[in-house]
């Protein structure tokens, strides 16, 4: 209903399994990708085409790749054993950022779940990528945190804060070869100043229910 293009999964998405996860999946019919590169184990749990690595995008000439990092913190990971776990989203991180320079792309976007501190070390010991927009700290940034890179270069972190409370609007003209002009950013506040609309309220409602009727079934 939000006309989602590219999602990355988060610790909350996995609380009931691998295996749940997927059928959750195919009964969703999930436009959106959903991708997390440094998850193992996807095609023990049935995940393999379901979450990539990455989704790459052809705008105005420009090759663009969204690779997404899911947070490897243990005591998140126990839904996903034996069969799967998250391995450490750094060094996954430099892998995907130096194969996507090989592979000709203009512009590298990381789509985390890791936190900011741990979204400020990636660019620190990274040459390739471009953006960060991030979660998982729940850190609102109203002005994007900018970071240093191996090559001096300065990557710009974006985060929205927690719990859909703000929506980031990012425009951004891409020029090629990492070069960027950051033309307008700006959070949005979700509050009751907003019109509620009744098709997502309909959809959120009977989510509810469907929850209530899972979890109280014998």
């Amino acid at each position: 209903l939000l006309g989602v293009d590219v999602t990355v999964l988060g610790n909350h998405d996995f609380i009931l399994g691998g295996k749940e996860l997927r059928d959750q999946l195919d009964q969703s019919d999930l436009k959106a990708h959903l991708l997390s590169a440094n998850l193992s184990g996807k095609v023990f749990m049935g995940l393999r085409k379901k979450i990539p690595a990455f989704v790459d995008y052809d705008i105005g000439g420009m090759k663009i790749r969204i690779f997404g990092l899911t947070t490897p913190e243990v005591h998140y990971q126990y839904p996903l054993l034996p069969q799967g776990f998250v391995g450490p989203s750094h060094k996954k991180g430099i892998r995907i950022a130096q194969n996507s320079k090989k592979d000709g792309v203009d512009f590298l976007i990381a789509l985390t779940h890791i936190g900011l501190d741990k979204d400020m070390t990636l660019v620190s010991h990274s040459r390739s990528i471009d953006m960060v927009i991030g979660g998982h700290s729940h850190t609102r940034l109203d002005q994007p945190k900018m970071i240093e890179n191996l090559n001096k270069e300065i990557i710009p972190i974006f985060q929205t804060g927690a719990h859909g409370m703000a929506v980031g609007s990012l425009i951004v003209d891409i020029l090629g070869k990492g070069e960027y002009q950051l033309i307008d950013y700006r959070l949005y506040d979700v509050d009751q100043k907003l019109a509620e609309d009744l098709e997502v309220k309909t959809f959120v409602d009977q989510a509810y229910v469907n929850r209530e009727k899972y979890f109280n079934r014998s």
